[in-house]
């Protein structure tokens, strides 16, 4: 890259010392001559000497000439931008990932990794940004806004976050707007940590949008700039939180916490962990990992007449501090209640019993309703939605999936008869009955989260204890959370927009199995129900980036450092209407995965394409630099060698 790339046209001024050198050869005629012939034999040693002096002379003086056009045109090298010889674009779009991974701290600069792309490229624009017109689009935005330069590290678009990034919808914007405006010779600079989360490298979109950037390189000229930044932080500790959960028990009021740990190395390591609730202290522990990801269930007895609240989880800092700290808000308690739909008569009346065991004191309640009259039934209402027997078809299924996609939790359970389908979310398998005198039995189960996890005090579920001589393998895309011995799936749970669908593949009757026994049955219903009413109560958990306030609704931070906050951006707890919202960073940013680079110039192949990965916050590595000052002292050692050369050679004495 030059920066006075005009200066070139000058290059063919290096060939004047040979033209001078052929016209001074064509002054001459050569002539036979017998005594010069023998002289020239008499000193042929002395002949050849002379012509390379002459040959040397020459290319020092064109070398000379090449030297100072070279300076003059001051051309950068070295750094990420250094291999490029050619014309300045016209348009630079930056794209900036500034997702909360980005947040590392790397140890010897003390510098993030957003904070060095940021310095790298600013220092890049700044020199050779010779009127260009400069485009930046970040993750949470992901629209094109034109800048200055000089203040690329002032802007707000480029803070940290707490959210997740989606490159691909970055990059689907920058060729929106290479298409849509007259951007002439253009280049992409990504800066990002390639996480693999941030990237989704499987994503089909990919191949169609990486073929419009070719076509459109065909045509004006795009080059692709990735800066790949920061390596794995294995001494990095991250703190997610899954959900809280408020619950009355033998007229106590209680709310549960569902955290992990997650690490990049294996290894014994003690984290102390602090709850605070409205700011204040009201629990400290210190966790032993002993692997890569550990899980958290933390109880808390509120106090009498608490009402909706919030609180935060923290541990101590480390190279990242984005990810040590866990927000959650809980609601008022209210009546939760649980609809039952249910072919049989039995089934429906033991999953009554294990919806609502003491309605009173804990505050819930079942109903049970025919099938029939779904269509007549409202579902938002309801905490948890049981279903037994044939999946609805037409309105009721879709029902059912609204119900789902607004936060809604609903429990499938088989029927005798052919199961049907819910959608593209359920169907099921053909019924199977056990052999003579043998029973299905459950081999591995998550014991660790969710509806079949243990309890706080460390006592597991008798799961194993399950005798099953009827089933119905569901049908589902999701996670398995129970497997019987012959790795066939006992019980899935599969996210369904807001919602989550849960599909168990035996029934609480005698014949079918002893789940009506009570020791499973009532905790993972009880727990299905706290889940699901939490999208009753007036406090939300939300990712950060994900959440998209309405029109007209003004979400206020509360707690330390509130002025700073906002809920698009940052995570932590806002208030709006007398409703509650905890914004946490996403789970996917403490997967430290990353995507191979090799299989990113696959991706990119067919295009003009450099990586750049040897930044690890070390600053001026991979800035550019102008050499023109090197490029002068060359031509002085040239000047000087000429001038050696073209001394007359010393006579000896007596000659």
């Amino acid at each position: 890259m030059f920066n006075q790339l005009w200066i070139l046209w000058a290059l063919p001024l290096v060939l004047i010392p040979l033209v001078i050198h052929l016209l001074n050869r064509l002054r001459f005629r050569r002539v036979e001559w017998a005594a010069m012939s023998f002289i020239q034999k008499a000193t042929k040693h002395s002949t050849r000497q002379a012509k390379l002096r002459q040959v040397l002379i020459l290319a020092a003086r064109m070398a000379s000439i090449l030297f100072l056009i070279l300076a003059l045109s001051r051309p950068l090298v070295g750094g990420w931008m250094g291999l490029a010889l050619s014309s300045p674009p016209q348009t630079i779009i930056v794209l900036l990932d500034r997702s909360a991974s980005m947040e590392n701290r790397d140890a010897s600069s003390g510098k993030t990794r957003r904070e060095s792309a940021l310095e790298l490229m600013s220092g890049a624009l700044k020199q050779q940004h010779q009127g260009a017109r400069i485009i930046l689009i970040e993750n949470i935005n992901a629209t094109a806004d034109e800048i200055s330069p000089e203040i690329l590290n002032e802007l707000r678009l480029t803070g940290p976050t707490d959210s997740g990034a989606d490159i691909l919808k970055m990059v689907e914007t920058a060729l929106e707007y290479m298409l849509n405006n007259q951007t002439g010779k253009t280049e992409l600079w990504i800066a990002s940590d390639l996480q693999r989360s941030s990237w989704g490298p499987d994503n089909s979109r990919w191949a169609s949008v990486l073929d419009q950037l070719r076509a459109l390189s065909d045509k004006r000229g795009v080059m692709v700039r990735l800066l790949a930044l920061g390596n794995r932080t294995p001494d990095n500790t991250s703190l997610t939180m899954s959900e809280a959960v408020r619950f009355r028990s033998m007229g106590r009021s209680f709310v549960d916490l569902s955290l992990s740990l997650q690490r990049f190395e294996d290894g014994v390591k003690q984290i102390p962990v602090k709850v605070e609730l409205q700011g204040k202290s009201v629990a400290e522990m210190d966790v032993t990992m002993e692997r890569s990801e550990h899980h958290i269930r933390k109880r808390l007895e509120l106090p009498p007449d608490t009402g909706a609240s919030w609180g935060r989880v923290v541990i101590p800092d480390d190279p990242n501090n984005t990810d040590n700290e866990a927000f959650f808000v809980f609601g008022e308690e209210t009546l939760v209640t649980t609809a039952i739909f249910a072919e049989s008569r039995k089934v429906a009346a033991h999953l009554a019993l294990a919806a609502a065991p003491a309605p009173d004191s804990m505050k819930q309640r079942s109903q049970v309703v025919a099938p029939t009259e779904l269509a007549k039934t409202d579902l938002t209402a309801y905490a948890l939605v049981i279903w037994q027997g044939e999946m609805p078809g037409g309105e009721g299924a879709t029902m059912l999936i609204d119900y789902m996609k607004q936060g809604g939790y609903l429990l499938c359970l088989p029927g005798q008869a052919d199961g049907g389908h819910l959608g593209p979310y359920l169907s099921w398998s053909e019924l199977e009955q056990s052999p003579d005198k043998s029973v299905y039995t459950i081999a591995h189960w998550d014991n660790t989260r969710g509806p079949l996890a243990d309890s706080l005090d460390g006592k597991g579920l008798p799961i194993d204890e399950l005798q099953i001589t009827v089933r119905r393998i569901p049908v589902m895309d999701g996670k398995t959370l129970a497997e019987f011995s012959d790795n066939s799936v006992c019980l899935s749970s599969r996210s369904v927009g807001l919602g989550t669908l849960v599909a168990c593949a035996t029934l609480p009757l005698d014949d079918w199995s002893n789940l009506n026994a009570g020791p499973v049955l009532v905790p993972m219903v009880q727990r299905l129900l706290r889940s699901g009413a939490g999208r009753l109560a007036a406090a939300t958990l939300a990712y950060c980036g994900e959440f998209k306030p309405e029109d007209g609704e003004e979400w206020l931070p509360l707690g330390q450092g509130a002025a700073e906050m906002s809920c698009d951006s940052r995570s932590g707890v806002y208030s709006f209407g007398g409703k509650l919202l905890a914004i946490n960073r996403p789970d996917a940013e403490a997967v430290q995965a990353n995507v191979q680079q090799d299989r990113l110039e696959t991706m990119f192949s067919g295009l003009s394409f450099q990586l750049f990965s040897d930044v690890n916050n070390t600053g001026d590595k991979a800035l550019p630099s102008e050499t023109w000052r090197l490029l002068l002292y060359g031509l002085l050692m040239v000047l000087l060698v000429e001038s050696a050369l073209v001394l007359p050679p010393k006579v000896r004495e007596g000659m």
